[in-house]
């Protein structure tokens, strides 16, 4: 797997993750996988592709990433919608068909359904910037969060919001209490 330099720096605003209690203005955290958990997303190309798929998307409809991971067979992010919106099924759409559009590798890429989760509170969404940004590790692509270039964990790190050094020595339960190391 070639590594690229940082890619997600200008797109992930990191410093608007605060949650609000209203509909829309919300965060929604997300996981899409590829058809048939395929691994589309291992190349700069492919990673380039996602990347200009999700301004294409924020372009026509915006939103703020707050966090995203990209891994070979999937991703998670963690989108905040404007005030009075949550339409983030077309976003989706938007960024499915982009992405379909210019990718080389056939037009069936992305599994019909995604993970959707409103996210409330402030726990909640520390928790689940957790698992994006540990994510890497969990699947055994990396060792610690910083080693994996396709994530948003370095501009957290860049602001200050994590310490470089975050998840080497880190045993994270999902909501079940269920060890993921």
């Amino acid at each position: 797997m070639d590594q690229p330099k940082w890619i997600w720096t200008d797109t992930v605003q990191p410093d608007t993750v605060q949650p609000q209690a209203t509909t829309g203005g919300s965060h929604f955290f997300f996981t899409l996988a590829t058809s048939k958990r395929q691994p589309v997303l291992c190349r700069t190309h492919e990673i380039q592709l996602l990347r200009s798929a999700f301004r294409f998307a924020m372009d026509r409809r915006p939103f703020n990433l707050s966090a995203i991971c990209v891994l070979p067979d999937h991703l998670h992010c963690i989108w905040e919608l404007p005030a009075g919106d949550c339409d983030h099924a077309t976003r989706w759409r938007l960024l499915h068909s982009w992405f379909a559009k210019y990718y080389r590798g056939g037009s069936v890429v992305w599994q019909p359904d995604y993970c959707e989760r409103p996210l409330q509170g402030t726990e909640e969404l520390d928790w689940h910037l957790d698992y994006v940004h540990f994510d890497p590790v969990k699947h055994g692509l990396a060792s610690r969060a910083a080693q994996w270039p396709w994530s948003s964990f370095h501009a957290y790190v860049k602001r200050g919001l994590y310490p470089p050094h975050w998840g080497e020595h880190i045993e994270m339960n999902d909501a079940s209490g269920e060890r993921w190391l």
